[in-house]
């Protein structure tokens, strides 16, 4: 009966229902994580093979005769595994809802050292400890000469996509603003 709420305008703890969890800080989702392909890694170097410099043609040979060779290099790449990481101090008092606040923490972190990699996925430099980038390695767009009209943003797509096509990839994914 004679329970004080702390500060103005408050109800008593004692007589309100307490919503379950902490309410977060709205932040974008990450994205290109789930479109990149990824492995986990225990080493310091990630390491491996591309094919290049292809040579020779297939063609058609009539029975018995010689085929001709194609062949290509394989080149050995390797790159430095970076890292991204923060820590989140807690204090004694919070110990007593453990569980809660393990959770709230792992959801915090997990969700802001995977905005940083995304971020760095799309824009990283390449230095040190950062990753480099699909800025850093794509080729830039360019409006093709007199192949089609650029009319409307569908268009453009299709002409970007046609620009990945001649560079002999597959476009499986578009990212816009």
């Amino acid at each position: 009966g004679n329970v004080d709420a702390g500060g103005t305008n408050s109800i008593p703890v004692e007589l309100a229902d307490c919503e379950f969890g902490v309410t977060r800080v709205q932040r974008t989702q990450p994205y290109l994580m789930r479109l990149a392909n990824m492995s986990p890694i225990n080493t310091m170097y990630a390491q491996w093979a591309e094919q290049e410099n292809p040579d020779g043609t297939v063609t058609a040979v009539t029975q018995g005769s010689t085929k001709p060779q194609i062949d290509f290099d394989w080149v050995e790449k390797s790159q430095k595994v970076e890292k991204i990481a923060a820590f989140i101090k807690i204090t004694k008092e919070m110990l007593a809802d453990l569980p809660g606040v393990r959770n709230e923490i792992d959801t915090e972190l997990r969700e802001l050292v995977l905005l940083k990699a995304d971020d760095d996925l799309w824009d990283g430099n390449g230095t040190t400890p950062n990753i480099k980038g699909i800025t850093q390695f794509a080729t830039a767009y360019s409006a093709p000469v007199g192949l089609i009209d650029i009319d409307n943003n569908y268009d453009v797509l299709r002409a970007g996509i046609a620009q990945v096509v001649e560079n002999k990839f597959m476009p499986n994914y578009i990212v816009m603003h």
